[in-house]
């Protein structure tokens, strides 16, 4: 009785792990977590880091010619975390595939022209910049077609050139 003992305890904390499961559609893009080089994606199948201490991270996905996928992740314990990493493309450029129902027709792009139709192959007109583009069918002994069209990058817009013949 009366007596004060005095007892050092050291407590560790138990560290708690999960684990982060990445499907990517770019192949070989670089996984950071917190800033902190992980492994490369592959596009044919998930990338699954595992032991990642519970809490939140920042996860960023990195490739050259895209954006960087950046997106919260929060780990908890004995369990995976999983997410799908859509990679967008930086400045890539567009096309306009042009589809006519007559052969020979001059296709003109913005007033410039570009080529000839075909009745059975699409013609594709490409590497352009994102934006709104005329085109112009023309063929002797036909009415003018005519159409603007939105060129989105990384996209193909189908147009369809259906001719009609002039009646004299």
């Amino acid at each position: 009785p009366n007596q004060r003992v005095q007892i050092t305890v050291d407590i560790e904390k138990i560290i708690q792990t999960g684990s982060l499961e990445i499907t990517s559609d770019a192949d070989n893009a670089l996984i950071y977590l917190d800033g902190n080089y992980q492994r490369r994606t592959s596009s044919n199948r998930s990338v699954t880091i595992s032991n990642i201490q519970e809490g939140i991270y920042e996860l960023r996905i990195v490739k050259e010619g895209y954006q960087d996928y950046i997106a919260t992740v929060r780990i908890y314990p004995d369990q995976t975390y999983r997410i799908n990493a859509r990679m967008q493309p930086v400045n890539k450029k567009g096309a306009i595939a042009v589809y006519c129902n007559e052969s020979n027709a001059r296709i003109f792009l913005n007033g410039i022209y570009k080529t000839t139709t075909s009745a059975n192959q699409v013609k594709i007109l490409d590497e352009l910049e994102e934006g709104m583009y005329e085109i112009t069918v023309i063929k002797e002994g036909y009415r003018v077609w005519l159409e603007e069209s939105r060129v989105y990058s990384g996209e193909t817009t189908s147009i369809f050139a259906d001719l009609i013949e002039v009646e004299n």
